[in-house]
């Protein structure tokens, strides 16, 4: 909780606790758990044998809810997903039940085995009913963990049937409570929404190829209205990631506000120092998406690229993605896109298919023809 790390106290307390978990109480093994996911300190394969043997022991009799749901928070934390212990414990929950299971926790639990991907569909189902029934108990951070876990279940699992009440329960009660959000829960609001309309276009095979045009605020459905009008609303600024976060939203649920945009743009260009190569990106086809050119942020953005010189050891997705964008945008930047054809062909088997066919229609958008040739030939082979 300190954010304290020593190495060496480190090793002697996992050590430890691996050599004798079973004379450690539940409460001590979840706290462990729980302290390795603070300091994202990941154990060794042989802790996670002891853990999973002790779980399997004396879940039944020991573990309660809180401590059960500090090990999975921790699980979560380390992006660990042994399967051995999530299906130890996803079927002790569903033996027992979530009858006793107080809001936060049962919010906790769903957020915790939504980050691990581990999609049990009779699991969900029990902790969407649970969490409907405890509506009027939940707070605003409750709410957004929740939502967020079945985001998440909505879009990984497919499974629309079961998530799409509970989410559209959860945002129907955001919205009565708009006026109660923080800048980060107003941020994480709109990423939900964003998500679950992802999850239900995909379901509708609507892409990228058959998306309509973006719709105005005035058109627009109640939730997007909202995120926008309380964006706009006279409060402390928003940081770039929750920007981008209400921006990424309003992207998928297809909602062009100019205002919203624009302010968005601004904090950008301020900002574009510190901005990271992700953030840059996805800044750029969040907008190439709501098909709003700001040629001020543009130049800012790829005058970042150029300063850091971030397309030299550049991880395939971004060049794919640039590439894209600039075509999305209809934006000419001859030699950028000169260099990541190069790039492409130099590194080839680094590019998946999708990544390929994104950077040979940003090319061919924008007629871009010095390297089509190697590239397409590079593509063939």
């Amino acid at each position: 909780r300190l954010g304290v790390f020593d190495v060496d106290l480190y090793n002697d307390v996992v050590a430890d606790a691996t050599r004798r978990l079973d004379k450690y109480s539940s409460h001590g093994i979840s706290l462990v758990v729980f302290a390795l996911g603070c300091v994202n300190q990941r154990p060794r394969a042989v802790f996670m044998q002891a853990l999973v043997r002790e779980l399997r022991a004396r879940i039944g009799q020991e573990f309660e809810h809180r401590a059960i749901n500090m090990i999975v928070h921790g699980m979560s934390k380390l992006g660990i997903r042994d399967d051995r212990l999530m299906k130890i414990v996803s079927q002790h929950l569903l033996r027992i039940g979530l009858d006793e299971c107080n809001v936060i926790t049962l919010a906790n639990y769903a957020l915790s085995f939504a980050k691990l991907e581990y999609w049990d569909d009779r699991l969900f189902a029990a902790f969407g009913r649970n969490l409907i029934d405890s509506l009027d108990e939940m707070t605003i951070r409750d709410q957004t963990a929740a939502g967020l876990a079945f985001a998440y279940f909505a879009y990984g699992s497919k499974y629309l049937q079961e998530s799409s009440y509970v989410l559209e329960s959860l945002l129907k009660a955001g919205e009565q409570r708009q006026n109660e959000f923080s800048n980060r829960e107003l941020s994480t609001f709109a990423f939900i929404a964003g998500k679950f309309r992802q999850a239900v276009d995909e379901e509708d095979g609507i892409d990228s190829t058959n998306r309509p045009n973006p719709t105005p605020l005035e058109q627009s459905g109640p939730i997007a209205q909202m995120i926008i009008n309380q964006a706009l609303r006279q409060r402390p600024e928003f940081s770039v990631a929750e920007t981008t976060l209400i921006v990424y939203g309003l992207m998928r649920l297809n909602t062009r506000d100019e205002k919203m945009l624009l302010q968005a743009a601004e904090q950008y260009i301020r900002n574009a120092a510190e901005l990271s190569s992700v953030e840059i990106i996805n800044a750029l086809y969040a907008f190439g998406r709501l098909q709003f050119v700001h040629l001020g942020f543009v130049s800012a953005m790829l005058e970042e690229v150029r300063r850091r010189n971030m397309l030299e050891n550049a991880e395939p997705k971004f060049m794919a993605q640039l590439a894209y964008t600039l075509a999305f945008q209809r934006v000419l930047e001859e030699d950028m896109m000169n260099t990541i054809a190069k790039n492409v062909c130099r590194r080839a088997r680094e590019f998946s298919g999708q990544l390929m066919s994104m950077v040979i229609w940003g090319m061919a958008t924008l007629g871009v023809k010095k390297h089509a040739k190697a590239l397409c030939s590079t593509c063939l082979e």
